[in-house]
């Protein structure tokens, strides 16, 4: 059960392995195999997505809602699931969690609303809703798997290198997975600040938009910048009276990238995948596409080194 609550814990807005200070020492690289293994990568999971959780927080810091976002407040046009209290949405960043506390448990029931597709975080496998009800699918759960899924029309920012503490990344490069929708749209948020001083209320802050939208026959990726669109709403309600998007925090990640992109569900193998003009290298693996009726693995292009900057502006053109 110790691995069962570090997976609660890593998907929980508040995480710490607490202890007192009599009771047996307890550090997770003191536990025996397979345990360190199991918690060794909850551990690095819930570090590579600390640019989500500090999203989702300035989010709540904003507009007062909650972090750990039950069925109601995500899906409030559906009924069917406002009973249930075992699964949530991480803020706005389209993760839907199913955290599993039953001794001995190997599968998990999870329950998608309607009218919309979800892919598994880690398979990438995709399942979709009819237009008129959710419904209910059994997923592994075996100890070492925490049913993890992206909302389609979503897109995930990650920070994948292992660290000794969030400190040291913050001039790691990203990972953005672009979970697509039927239409094959996708929007996400990304925030990031010092994480120690006040200087967000005086503007030294990223604040990026990143989409994808049907462009001519392909599609279109990119980044903008969302603080200028809303000043009156970009930290703690205040309004921002002067803003630069090239402000001293903004400068000091300049050099930070995208080191890859992730993109499921696209229904072709694109002809050309281009950034400024420069063809990039990229990988297709044919699967379910997000646009069509079926389920099961979906397809995934993968964009190698896009050489774009997270706090600058960039447009990835995917060409059938």
């Amino acid at each position: 059960m110790l691995v069962r609550w570090y997976h609660v814990g890593a998907f929980s807005p508040f995480f710490r392995a607490h202890a007192h200070i009599d009771t047996k020492r307890r550090e997770p690289y003191l536990l025996d195999e397979p345990y360190k293994g199991m918690v060794k990568e909850i551990l690095r999971r819930r570090y590579a997505m600390l640019p989500i959780w500090y999203t989702a927080f300035r989010e709540a810091s904003t507009t007062g809602l909650p972090v750990a976002r039950p069925h109601y407040v995500a899906f409030p046009k559906d009924e069917a699931g406002f009973s249930i209290d075992d699964q949530y949405m991480v803020g706005s960043s389209g993760l839907l969690v199913k955290p599993v506390t039953e001794k001995g448990a190997k599968e998990a029931s999870v329950y998608f609303p309607a009218n919309e597709i979800f892919y598994d975080y880690n398979s990438y496998s995709l399942y979709r809703t009819s237009t008129t009800e959710g419904k209910t699918v059994t997923v592994a759960a075996e100890l070492h798997q925490v049913p993890l899924f992206i909302r389609g029309g979503s897109v995930v920012p990650t920070r994948e290198r292992p660290r000794r503490s969030a400190s040291v990344m913050r001039y790691d490069p990203f990972t953005l997975r672009i979970a697509l929708d039927p239409s094959g749209s996708a929007r996400g948020e990304l925030y990031l600040d010092d994480g120690v001083t006040f200087k967000h209320e005086q503007g030294q802050i990223v604040w990026r938009e990143i989409l994808s939208e049907s462009s001519g026959k392909g599609i279109k990726l990119s980044s903008h910048d969302l603080t200028k669109q809303h000043l009156s709403s970009a930290v703690d309600s205040v309004a921002l009276s002067t803003y630069d998007p090239a402000n001293e925090f903004a400068l000091s990640l300049s050099n930070v990238r995208v080191e890859k992109v992730i993109v499921l569900g696209l229904a072709y193998k694109p002809s050309s995948v281009r950034v400024g003009g420069k063809e990039l290298e990229w990988e297709y693996v044919p699967g379910v596409a997000s646009s069509g009726k079926k389920e099961g693995t979906s397809s995934q292009l993968t964009i190698k080194d896009p050489a774009v900057k997270i706090s600058s502006d960039w447009e990835i053109v995917v060409l059938p």
